[in-house]
C-alpha cells in the first residue's frame, strides 16, 4: 500500500479522490498517509455497505492480490467494483507523462559515473529475473524460454512486428541486448539463412544459465559479450547488416551513446530495428535497470529522456541516420514504439564522441565492476591454516 501511495504522490496530474487506504496491519489503523485515513478491512466493508465506497483499487500483486479478490468476492456487496492497479494507474501515468513533455528541457549531459553505479547495483536483478522466472523449470515464463530455445525461424517469437524483410540471405544480424537467449532463429522465410550474433552485456551470466537449464538446446546460439556504450571496441566498423535492440535500450548507462556505437558497427545502408515499450522508466518508477524513456514527440521524432536529460535523437543524428517511427501494441496491451534507423554514411566516432573521454569511461567501467566483484564474493579472504 505504501508503494502505491508513493507512486501516486509523484504524479503531476490530479488524482481521483480516495476515501481511504486499507491495510491488514493493525498498527497502521487510524493513521493518515498523505492526509488519507488508513482503515482495516472490516471498516472498509462498513464503508462499502454504507455506499460510501463503490470501487476498490488493488494496490498489490501476486498472491496477496488474489487473496483480496477472493475476500471481496465472498464478503463485500456485489455492486462494489474491483479495479486492478494498472487499470487505475496507467491513465494517470499517461497524463503525467504528457505534462512532463510540455515542460522538459532538451539537454544531454549524462553523469556517466552516477548511471554506471546504478547499473552495477541493479544488473544482478536482471540476471535473477532470467534465471528464476524464465529459464528455471519452476519459473512462470518457462514456456517462453523453451519457445525461444526451439525457434529456428528468423521472425522468431515474442516481438511486435515481423522484420525478416529487412535482411537478405547470408546477412550478419546482431541481436544486441538479447537477454538469456535470442528470440530469433537463422532461417529466413522461404529459403536462405542469416548469421545471427546474440550479444548482451550480461552474456557470461546468461551462458551459465543456459548451460544449466537449456538441456543442451542452446547449440551455437550462445551470447557474445558486448557493451552497448562501447560496441565499437567489441566489433569491427561497418560489420553488421542489421542490429536488433528489443526493449533493452532503456537499461543502458547512456542510451544515446549506445545508438551511436551501434551505428558505427552497422554497415552504410544497414538497418537498426528498435522496438521498446514507450516510457518504460516512468511506468517502472526508475527501479532497477529501467532508467530511460524511449519516446516520440508530436512531430514524429525519436526522443530519449529521464528526469535529468532529454535528447531528440532524430535531430542529433540526422546527418548519419534516417529514422522512421511507428507503433504497435504487444500481447499485454503495452504500447511499443518501433524505430527503423538506416545508416546513411560512414563516420568516425570522434565526430560525436571525445575519444579521451571514451577511454576514461571504459576504464571506469572496468574499475567499478572489479570493485563490485571484489565485494560480492569474499571467499578469497578466508585463509586455511
Amino acid at each position: 500500500m505504501t508503494r502505491m501511495m508513493e507512486r501516486l504522490a509523484n504524479m503531476s496530474c490530479d488524482i481521483p479522490p480516495l476515501a481511504a487506504f486499507c491495510d491488514r496491519d493493525t498498527a497502521k489503523h487510524g493513521m493518515y498517509l498523505k492526509g488519507i485515513l488508513i482503515v482495516s478491512p472490516e471498516r472498509l466493508l462498513e464503508l462499502c455497505m454504507a455506499h460510501q465506497v463503490g470501487h476498490i483499487v488493488i494496490g498489490v500483486d501476486g498472491k496477496p492480490a488474489e487473496e483480496i479478490r477472493q475476500e471481496v468476492k465472498s464478503r463485500f456487496p456485489s455492486n462494489v467494483k474491483l479495479v486492478e492497479f494498472d487499470e487505475f494507474f496507467s491513465p494517470l501515468k499517461l497524463e503525467h507523462i504528457a505534462n512532463i513533455r510540455k515542460e522538459r528541457v532538451f539537454r544531454w549531459d549524462v553523469a556517466f559515473e552516477t548511471q554506471l553505479e546504478k547499473w552495477i547495483q541493479n544488473f544482478m536483478g536482471e540476471v535473477r529475473f532470467w534465471s528464476q522466472h524464465v529459464a528455471n523449470p519452476a519459473g512462470y515464463a518457462r514456456q517462453h524460454y523453451l519457445d525461444m530455445l526451439n525457434t529456428r525461424d528468423f521472425d522468431g517469437v515474442y516481438k511486435t512486428t515481423p522484420i525478416a524483410h529487412l535482411v537478405k540471405d547470408q546477412a550478419i544480424v546482431m541481436d544486441f541486448g538479447c537477454g538469456v537467449v535470442s528470440r530469433f532463429g537463422e532461417n529466413l522465410p522461404g529459403s536462405g539463412k542469416i548469421h545471427l550474433i546474440p550479444v548482451d552485456p550480461l552474456a557470461p551470466f546468461y551462458n551459465r544459465i543456459n548451460e544449466r537449464f537449456s538441456g543442451g538446446r542452446i547449440g551455437n546460439r550462445c551470447c557474445q559479450l558486448g557493451l552497448f556504450e562501447f560496441a565499437a571496441h567489441f566489433f569491427e566498423k561497418n560489420y553488421s547488416d542489421l542490429i536488433i535492440i528489443h526493449n533493452a535500450l532503456d537499461h543502458c548507462i547512456d542510451p544515446y551513446k549506445s545508438i551511436l556505437e551501434c551505428l558505427y558497427v552497422l554497415k552504410p545502408g544497414g538497418r537498426m530495428h528498435l522496438d521498446h515499450r514507450m516510457n518504460e522508466a516512468e511506468f517502472e518508477d526508475y527501479i532497477g535497470l529501467h532508467q530511460w524513456n524511449i519516446d516520440c514527440d508530436g512531430a514524429g521524432n525519436f526522443v530519449i529522456w529521464n528526469e535529468e536529460n532529454a535528447i531528440n535523437v532524430s535531430e542529433a543524428l540526422k546527418d548519419i541516420a534516417d529514422m522512421k517511427i511507428s507503433f504497435a501494441d504487444d500481447a499485454y496491451g503495452w504500447k511499443f514504439m518501433i524505430a527503423e534507423i538506416t545508416k546513411l554514411r560512414d563516420f568516425n566516432l570522434d565526430e560525436f564522441i571525445g575519444m579521451e573521454q571514451e577511454c576514461r569511461e571504459l576504464a571506469l567501467f572496468v574499475q567499478k565492476l572489479m570493485g563490485w566483484i571484489a565485494g560480492e564474493n569474499t571467499d578469497y579472504l578466508c585463509c586455511e591454516n
